[in-house]
């Protein structure tokens, strides 16, 4: 598991150098998410009908409703399919203020191992802009999170967003890194 991580999280650097100017980052993420195309056909056959099957029987205005039924579903699979996050990941998603919004929640402990696999990698390509590996962490799965937007839009035929409304983090005693996301979903 740690050496798809490991590959992972070095063809995003190598592409992008984590530099967010000139969109580099998103683009080397969204490479990412595409670099297995039959990872991608069977994540969207399969998220796909389900998404219709709701539409047909509630309706394609009721989008927060079905983002809890199903959405930790569709984003652990995402993140944990597409990208190599490990299975511990914990997703939780609610209905938001309206049938378009959604607020999600996201839990992901990076371990000693992913922990000195982006240190690594971080002296490896020289990425001073970045204070560490802790900090690599939350601007690596922030944004695997949100490229989620493109493959949400493709599924519910819909343009969809996330948006990061809160980050929390916590160095733990045992050297991990816990990190709480909160990400606000929308249409538009």
């Amino acid at each position: 598991m740690h050496q798809n991580f490991s590959q992972m999280v070095e063809r995003i650097i190598g592409e992008s150098n984590l530099e967010i100017s000139g969109g580099k980052l998103e683009k080397a993420i969204i490479n990412e998410a595409n670099y297995n195309q039959k990872a991608v056909k069977s994540y969207l056959a399969r998220f796909q009908p389900i998404w219709e099957r709701w539409v047909s029987i509630k309706g394609s205005y009721l989008i927060s409703p079905f983002l809890e039924f199903a959405g930790s579903y569709i984003i652990t699979e995402f993140l944990t399919e597409l990208f190599s996050f490990d299975s511990k990941l914990k997703v939780e998603v609610k209905k938001g203020s309206s049938n378009v919004d959604a607020d999600i929640n996201l839990y992901y402990i990076f371990d000693k191992e992913e922990l000195e696999i982006l240190r690594h990698l971080k002296e490896k390509y020289r990425i001073d802009h970045i204070a560490d590996e802790n900090e690599i962490a939350k601007t690596l799965l922030s944004s695997c999170t949100k490229s989620l937007t493109k493959f949400l839009s493709n599924i519910m035929n819909i343009r969809y967003r996330l948006f990061t409304s809160k980050v929390e983090t916590n160095l733990k005693t045992d050297n991990t890194f816990e990190i709480n996301i909160h990400f606000d979903g929308r249409i538009g």
